[in-house]
């Protein structure tokens, strides 16, 4: 009898504790429909998971905690723009999960990685068009390709590509950097060479400034006269023969008033004087002297 007692009395617990545990799954089933229907799914896989401490059985608890895990594994990939790994863990997705309220957040999620997943590799075919630019020195067309098509610039009014992803982006700068480089290496070469050229340009001018004969003009003539005490250039009159200049062995003579030695004493005569050789002719155009600077005629003689 007592026996009898006993196993019903331990029975009677038993039933009791299952009936326990049942309520506890149940209303741990309960709140995570509700956190999911909120889309509040850490919260939701936290009830699953006590779900499943109680009943590892529960094939619905199992399914949606598969479902929600995958969610939030993924949705973390994504945030680390590990969109082919997001892919891979959401293409093992439960097909149940078109059957809750998740498959509306779930799809687009699916959406958004399919598209970063088309534009991310529409990036990686710019960046390679880029670098074959850069390699052909083309870094103008690099710069440009690179800012309308990846990081935008703010100076130029482009935004950068919502797609690219942070590795993409800075490949990007670099090669913006390293072509602007390049541009700037070219312009300083550029002027640099510009510079020489235009050095180059004086000392041909310089030379050949140097080659070519002193031209003194009338002025000049009469103040080395002056200096020399031997006269002066005389103005000219092109209405008086005498008093006209003339062209002698290819140079401009002045008519000049020139102080010569005859005898013992001087005298005053017209010459010509040449306006690049300092040559004084007589007015038969015969050489008779020449004027220097830093000395006295040498005469020729009468």
């Amino acid at each position: 009898m007592k026996k009898k007692q006993f196993i019903s009395v331990l029975l009677m617990a038993l039933l009791i504790i299952v009936g326990c545990e049942n309520g506890m799954v149940k209303k741990s089933m309960e709140k995570a429909k509700i956190a999911m229907e909120e889309k509040a799914y850490e919260k939701a896989l936290l009830s699953l998971e006590l779900v499943l401490e109680e009943n590892p059985s529960h094939e619905e608890a199992k399914t949606l905690h598969s479902i929600v895990d995958t969610y939030l594994q993924a949705t973390q990939l994504i945030e680390g723009e590990k969109f082919a790994e997001a892919k891979k863990v959401i293409d093992q997705l439960d097909k149940g999960y078109a059957d809750y309220t998740i498959k509306e957040d779930m799809d687009v999620l699916k959406e958004k990685i399919e598209t970063h997943l088309t534009e991310i590799d529409k990036v990686a075919q710019v960046l390679t068009e880029a670098e074959e630019m850069f390699n052909q020195q083309q870094y103008e067309e690099c710069k440009a390709t690179l800012i309308t098509h990846v990081i935008g610039s703010l100076s130029e009014h482009v935004n950068a590509n919502p797609y690219a992803t942070s590795e993409q982006k800075a490949k990007a700068e670099e090669l913006v950097a390293k072509s602007q480089q390049a541009l700037d290496e070219q312009e300083a070469q550029r002027v640099a060479e510009e510079e020489r050229l235009a050095e180059e340009k004086r000392q041909e001018e310089e030379r050949k400034k140097q080659q070519e004969p002193k031209v003194y003009s009338r002025e000049e003539v009469t103040e080395l006269l002056i200096s020399l005490d031997k006269g002066m250039a005389v103005d000219e009159d092109p209405d008086d023969d005498f008093f006209k200049d003339a062209y002698i062995n290819g140079e401009r003579c002045y008519i000049s008033n020139i102080v010569y030695p005859f005898g013992n004493d001087y005298h005053t005569r017209m010459f010509y004087v040449g306006s690049q050789t300092l040559t004084v002719y007589n007015l038969d155009y015969q050489a008779k002297g020449t004027i220097y600077e830093d000395q006295d005629f040498e005469w020729g003689g009468f």
